[in-house]
């Protein structure tokens, strides 16, 4: 393999000396096929290999420790495997010849290799919605302070519901809810939460929780169900928690912060679309894009808010 002060040179001969491929080959020694690609380009030669590197003291031992690394995931991550460990393991039962050095190397490039499951999700309309707490910088009244949040997002159109709360306590936890399905001029079936203390009294195994009775109570009231995310999981949840999102500063005139009194921040009323059905789109909880016409709400999409929803 030539360097870059070769390739400089072998160039000007064929450039600027006017000196054929043929000639430049006698000259320096080398072949033509080399020479033809110095010339066509100048940069820092690269190797690549044209089959990967042997591996003969790790090799048989390869699937076995990518079997051990995909079944991990399915473990609680201080019962996983570690690098030691692997080792040890390869060691002790099998009878590994080479180093811990080499087995680091090897599990650190499986890691990366090992892509992560997901399943693609689909929503109806008006199955599901996700509910979550978090806090902005506002202006109001001049003078910037720290608001609360509650924010409800539906699955299927990712239309959402935002409105300013004095604190993150059970009374604004069910007044964003009843607020946020008289927006939404219904209740969704299913909606997911972190594992927040107003409604879960404790985490048991798995996905089930014991609830807080005055939580109950009111799912019982409006009938609708909850998920919640596995703890210190909160990709379980579908939209990004809004303490983590970029929150701009907001104005609010001449507002109480009051339960019920609370200005929005900022939402505007809309007609809530639903995706067409053979050229036709009408009006639902749960919808789709603009230019649709406006109809009535499609029987049975969603369930109706009525008198006797609101406390």
């Amino acid at each position: 393999m030539i360097t870059v002060d070769q390739k400089e040179i072998i160039r000007r001969e064929y450039f600027i000396k006017r000196k054929s491929m043929r000639q430049i080959s006698r000259e320096f020694h080398h072949s033509r096929k080399t020479i033809h690609k110095a010339i066509l380009d100048p940069g820092i030669p690269v190797y690549s290999r044209k089959k990967p590197r042997g591996k003969p003291v790790t090799g048989p031992y390869l699937p076995l420790i990518k079997q051990w690394l995909e079944e991990d995931r399915q473990r609680p991550s201080k019962q996983r495997h570690t690098a030691k460990r692997i080792y040890d393991r390869l060691k002790n039962e099998y009878g590994f010849p080479g180093g811990e050095r080499t087995v680091r190397r090897e599990v650190s490039l499986l890691r990366d290799k090992i892509p992560d499951s997901h399943v693609p999700q689909t929503y109806r309309p008006a199955d599901g919605a996700t509910f979550d707490f978090g806090e902005a910088q506002v202006v109001m009244n001049g003078t910037e302070r720290k608001v609360h949040l509650a924010c409800m997002r539906l699955d299927y159109s990712s239309k959402f519901f935002v409105c300013t709360l004095p604190g993150e306590r059970s009374e604004g936890l069910y007044s964003s809810h009843i607020d946020a399905f008289q927006y939404l001029e219904g209740v969704p079936e299913r909606i997911r939460y972190d594992n927040m203390k107003q409604a879960v009294a404790k985490i048991l195994k798995g996905r089930n929780r014991q609830e807080q009775s005055l939580w109950v109570a009111f799912r019982s009231h409006f009938l609708f169900e909850a998920d919640y995310c596995s703890p210190g999981k909160g990709q379980g949840m579908r939209c990004t928690p809004l303490s983590r999102q970029k929150m701009t500063f907001f104005k609010v005139e001449n507002c109480s912060f009051l339960l019920g009194e609370c200005g929005h921040v900022p939402y505007r009323r809309r007609p809530w679309m639903c995706r067409p059905d053979k050229g036709s789109c009408t009006r639902g909880i749960d919808g789709g894009g603009p230019g649709c016409n406006t109809g009535s709400r499609p029987r049975g999409s969603v369930r109706p808010l009525l008198r006797s929803h609101i406390l």
